[in-house]
């Protein structure tokens, strides 16, 4: 079983962005975390719910707060003790969403 810790996952997040050339901006809240990027009305966000202990990365392409049915997941998953737990290689899997969320986030994606 392959384990990953959400820090990891944050910082791997930020290093992508930034290296795409997007800035990233971080908020901490006391039960959990939002790290994200954004270009025009697309965001692209890296959501940890530190209370139900669940990661998620989602985009949406419509206004920034958007509501919760405005943005579609790209990755989730359930993590315990701050880790994720997947037997299919959750860091491919988590690494290759982030990609295409950053690709979607590129002038001229399908939108």
């Amino acid at each position: 079983m392959n384990i990953v810790r959400v820090a990891e996952a944050i910082r791997q997040f930020r290093d992508l962005a930034m290296a795409a050339g997007f800035e990233v901006l971080h908020e901490s809240f006391p039960l959990g975390s939002v790290t994200y990027c954004a270009e025009a009305e697309a965001q692209l966000r890296l959501v940890w719910d530190g209370k139900d202990e669940y990661l998620y990365l989602q985009v949406s392409h419509g206004v920034l707060k958007a509501p919760p049915s405005g943005w579609l997941d790209l990755f989730s998953s359930k993590c315990i003790g701050g880790a994720f737990r997947d037997p299919e290689l959750p860091e491919v899997r988590f690494l290759a969403s982030v990609e295409y969320g950053l690709d979607l986030m590129l002038p001229g994606a399908a939108r």
